[in-house]
């Protein structure tokens, strides 16, 4: 009976120390809570407790094989691994320190992700790449060292490292992804957007892409460089990330550069006064979203204004936008803006460009504005009168959504006239907007009238004087088109300028070229050419 009591006794706390670790959490010293196959580690027991020593027996980590474990707070990687899979580590919320022993281990995209209390790492020695997302939300790493093999730093690789002061960049790096493709579309992806503390960055002296001057990175927005952004890293130099961590309140970004990069100011809280160089041909989506920012000239050599480029800056109050911008699709949206001057030479207001500006209240349209897309005006509570030109003949749906007390200024039966009245939207026949285009006639040449057969018509220097109805006339160097736009034959050649659904001409002259002539000689008369 003694025997069979201490037998019972021996399975009870057997079972007892079983429910303990089932209820309370198992610690790490054993590697039962470990599946691993054939030398892949697939899973741990989201119940582990503390520090894990994986065994030298595995050779990868599979993707989320760690997912979840919030409880365990350090890992040492053996140098028998060569793989972490993505996701591997992700929202393993306790874990502050990881120790990789080999050099030649790969890390997958987000294997870090949302691991908020790590401080440290150490990164394999052979590292060819920090992966999309790798440490993104890593709120309380302070430093990471990155190997000098490392040639890509992938999109949002660092973002919301909330406690990296610095970041150095080491000479291999050649590809710093600050765009990532989402069904097809690119969607802005700093790898250092919501770093708030970086006060500098350094690149390593001998990298032949990027660089940094005074804690700025400098290089192209895409490397292998896309033929869209960028073909040379010199020639076509981008701002790619100013420090948040500078306690500067202002900045003059340097002549050269030519792009102002994704997220490039994001959420800067310190800069308010911002210049950038003639030159700068585009400012890209969330370039300076949610900063300071209260003050920003835009060059006229400027094209394209990106989404959210100021989209939340509640200091911006009033903003030029020159004829040179061809697209600024929602770039001021939600921003504090009071009056919008679009200069004369624009002519489309780009989709949802100041939706949900709230204060709003002056917007000056040139009379070379044709279309104002949708939702251009949403939400614009604050604007009580807009001036409509005659020349406008597309506005689209919802373009004034949302503005209680706005009343359009319109021309009697204008575009702007009809829409008014279809959409139920107060407007007033603006006495000023009555006049309309009688004709129109060129009185300023254009800088070149002879070609060549073949080449194309440049309209640079073309002046136009408009005749309204209220024998007003105003000259107008842009917002017309021309006709034909190649030489199509020698000889004199009238070519027509449209402008308000009214036509002139001016004359141009043309003839072959002497190696035309020899192609022709060649071909034994045949005019085919």
């Amino acid at each position: 009976m003694k025997r069979i009591a201490k037998k019972s006794v021996s399975i009870l706390l057997v079972m007892l120390i079983a429910f303990s670790a089932a209820a309370f959490g198992m610690t790490a010293s054993a590697n039962s809570f470990l599946t691993i196959n054939s030398g892949v580690l697939t899973y741990c027991n989201k119940n582990v407790v503390g520090a894990v020593e994986i065994p030298s027996t595995v050779t990868q980590i599979r993707s989320n094989a760690f997912s979840g474990c919030n409880a365990i707070t350090e890992v040492t990687v053996p140098s028998s691994v060569t793989s972490i899979g993505s996701n591997a580590f992700d929202g393993c919320t306790s874990l502050r320190k990881v120790v990789i022993e080999g050099g030649n281990c790969e890390i997958g995209s987000r294997a870090f992700n949302l691991c908020g209390s790590l401080e440290e790492i150490t990164l394999p020695s052979n590292l060819s790449a920090i992966e999309d997302g790798t440490f993104a939300n890593c709120i309380s790493l302070k430093s990471v060292n990155i190997p000098s093999t490392v040639t890509l730093i992938g999109a949002e690789a660092f973002s919301m490292c909330q406690s990296l002061t610095e970041m150095d960049i080491p000479a291999s790096v050649k590809t710093i992804r600050t765009v990532k493709v989402n069904n097809e579309y690119k969607i802005a992806a700093n790898p250092f957007v919501g770093c708030t503390q970086i006060k500098a960055f350094t690149v390593e002296s001998g990298n032949t892409v990027y660089s940094s001057v005074d804690g700025v990175l400098y290089g192209p927005i895409e490397s292998p460089y896309d033929s869209e952004y960028s073909s040379n890293p010199i020639t076509d130099k981008a701002l790619l990330k100013y420090p948040s961590g500078k306690t500067a309140g202002s900045f003059t970004v340097p002549s050269g550069v030519i792009r102002i990069g994704n997220l490039a100011f994001d959420s800067n809280e310190n800069i308010k006064s911002i210049v950038l160089p003639n030159g700068l041909k585009s400012i890209e989506d969330y370039a300076f979203y949610m900063s300071a920012v209260t003050s920003v000239n835009i060059p006229s050599t400027v094209t394209f204004i990106g989404a959210h480029a100021f989209g939340s800056c509640a200091g911006l109050k009033s903003i030029t936008i020159p004829s040179s911008v061809k697209d600024f699709s929602g770039a001021f949206d939600y921003s504090g803006l009071t009056s919008v001057v679009i200069s004369d030479g624009v002519e489309t207001i780009a989709a949802r460009s100041f939706e949900s500006c709230s204060t709003l209240a002056s917007v000056s349209i040139p009379a070379s504005v044709r279309t104002i897309e949708y939702g251009a005006f949403r939400g614009c509570e604050a604007l009580t009168q807009l001036s409509v030109p005659s020349s406008v003949t597309s506005i689209g749906s919802g373009a004034f959504d949302g503005c209680p007390s706005l009343t359009l200024l319109v021309a009697n039966g204008s575009f702007a006239h009809t829409y008014a009245k279809q959409n139920s939207i107060d407007f007033k026949v603006d006495s000023g907007a009555q006049k309309t285009i009688k004709s129109i006639y060129v009185v300023g040449k254009p800088d070149k009238t002879e070609y060549y057969y073949k080449e194309t018509i440049d309209a640079e220097g073309i002046i136009v004087n408009v005749v309204y109805s209220d024998d007003t006339i105003e000259s107008i160097r842009s917002g017309f088109s021309i006709s034909p736009k190649t030489v199509s034959k020698v000889g004199d050649i009238d070519v027509t300028v449209e402008y308000g659904g009214f036509t002139t001409s001016f004359e141009i002259s043309a003839s072959y070229a002497w190696w035309q002539w020899i192609i022709r000689i060649i071909l034994l008369g045949f005019l085919w050419y």
